[in-house]
């Protein structure tokens, strides 16, 4: 298996950072802005001029450019805890794709999620209901499908780096809630990907932290 990277993002000390279960031959970046001592993690401080939720997204979806030299990328939300082998993750679930991700379990549509958001008060309301009604104008659909964002397995193409700039153009432009524009962004460049079964919260691969 090639060079597999396991990566998060914390700034701001938003999440409490989780310590992962070490696998050998898979390397593990932290990048943050506060001193951190870890066993596991290798912790790089950042300087960030953006707001951390900001900051923290643009890593999450550029893998190709902040961790341009692997040939795999598991993203984990800070709240996330790995204890599942990296290497037998990669080759169970992107076999046969470039991406794969949970289903969301509650919703699969664009614009309910955009309620949810504006109704819990995450995110800054007018630009989700600007975007959503770009989005109507536009012609995206309903019912496209929401993916749990927390967690993504990537196999690092040319395809994947061209969705991960589209998908990071949609959430610089509009809000910094992803799990909006994520399926909007394959729906722009025709990704597809695998849906990795069960619910990431009670899967035994990962120890969840509620916020």
């Amino acid at each position: 298996m090639d060079k597999i990277v396991v990566y998060t993002a914390n700034f701001g000390w938003y999440d409490k950072p989780r310590e992962p279960v070490y696998h050998e031959g898979v390397r593990y970046i932290y990048f943050t802005d506060t001193k951190h001592e870890s066993n596991v993690w290798e912790v790089v401080l950042s300087d960030i001029t953006a707001k951390p939720i900001r900051a923290a997204r643009k890593r999450k979806i550029l893998s190709h450019k902040f961790v341009g030299d692997a040939s795999y990328t598991i993203w984990l939300d800070a709240n996330i805890r790995l204890l599942a082998d990296p290497i037998t993750l990669c080759e169970t679930y992107l076999e046969h794709s470039d991406m794969a991700l949970f289903g969301h379990p509650y919703r699969d549509c664009v614009y309910d999620e955009a309620d949810v958001c504006i109704s819990l008060g995450k995110g800054d309301l007018s630009i989700i209901e600007s975007q959503v009604e770009h989005y109507e104008s536009v012609g995206i659909p309903h019912h496209v499908g929401i993916m749990e964002t927390g967690f993504i397995l990537r196999r690092h193409t040319p395809q994947i780096a061209e969705f991960n700039e589209v998908w990071w153009d949609e959430v610089d432009e509009w809000s910094t809630r992803d799990q909006i524009s994520f399926p909007v962004a394959c729906h722009k460049t025709g990704m597809e990907y695998e849906v990795i079964p069960g619910n990431v919260r009670r899967w035994d691969a990962v120890d969840y932290a509620w916020h």
